[in-house]
């Protein structure tokens, strides 16, 4: 039962760090949209990732 608890815990904890990195680059991708740039929600996620800065 505790491993299954902590289970649950580190699944939200994962899932809150991805909903922050897509959520904090919304904007930017609607932006992107716009403008008519072949770039996807997930690329700018990424590019977070790989420090390289998405503006």
């Amino acid at each position: 039962m505790q491993f299954t608890v902590v289970l649950v815990v580190l699944a939200v904890i994962l899932l809150l760090v991805l909903f922050f990195f897509v959520f904090s680059s919304l904007s930017l991708w609607f932006q992107s949209l716009v403008s008519g740039a072949q770039v996807g929600l997930f690329n700018i996620v990424f590019m977070r990732f790989r420090k390289v800065p998405p503006k």
